[in-house]
């Protein structure tokens, strides 16, 4: 009669035949093969049929994701602010990025906008202040504009910034300041097809979100 240690001895090396090794290698294969494939192909993350990806006016996927604090204004209206600060947080140093620390990254971006109600991909003007690129004018999601005036090291009570938008029709304009009473403008861009009522407030947003 064969000992426990003679057993298991016969059936290891029953175990390691070379037939029985690809058997075994070819069924891990399958599956994960089969889990890979399922994987691929279930991309839903959402009850019954997902919605469509936003698209912008000119009909191409955008990412359209912000805070926004608004109200109506018709065909011709104006906003202002006063910004003294721009905070947040980021996760820092590269590469495991497993620390929260006070920052802001350079495309985050809060400041005013006016834009075509409040539906994703609808067309925008937007002034803003960045976290490292200074004053921008950006409008429908491809275009950009560079303000000329003040640094791109932020702001603070001792050194606000103005900023203003002025909707004209299908035309809106930015402008920008460093004490509220010198204006340098920024940009003029036209936003076709403007409807009479807009939307038009503050936002703030940050790549990410």
């Amino acid at each position: 009669m064969l000992s426990t240690n003679e057993l298991l001895q016969r059936e290891w090396t029953g175990f390691r035949r070379p037939g029985r090794l690809i058997a075994m290698a070819v069924a891990a294969l399958a599956v994960v093969a089969l889990g890979l494939l399922y994987a691929f192909g279930n991309h839903a993350s959402c009850d019954g049929p997902c919605p469509a990806e936003p698209t912008g006016p000119d009909g191409s996927l955008v990412n359209d994701q912000f805070s926004f604090l608004h109200r109506d204004v018709g065909v011709k209206g104006s906003i202002t602010v006063r910004m003294t600060s721009m905070t947040g947080t980021i996760t820092y140093p590269p590469p495991d990025h497993d620390q929260i620390v006070p920052g802001l990254v350079p495309w985050a971006k809060a400041g005013i906008i006016i834009k075509d109600g409040v539906r994703q991909g609808s067309s925008y003007a937007a002034l803003m202040l960045t976290g490292g690129h200074g004053v921008r004018m950006q409008y429908d999601y491809r275009h950009d504009i560079a303000g000329s005036a003040g640094s791109p090291g932020g702001v603070s009570g001792e050194a606000p910034r103005w900023l203003r938008l002025t909707r004209a029709g299908d035309t809106v304009t930015g402008h920008e300041s460093a004490d509220g009473t010198t204006w340098t403008k920024v940009g003029s861009v036209v936003l076709p097809g403007l409807p009479e009522t807009v939307q038009v407030g503050l936002f703030a947003t940050s790549p990410g979100i």
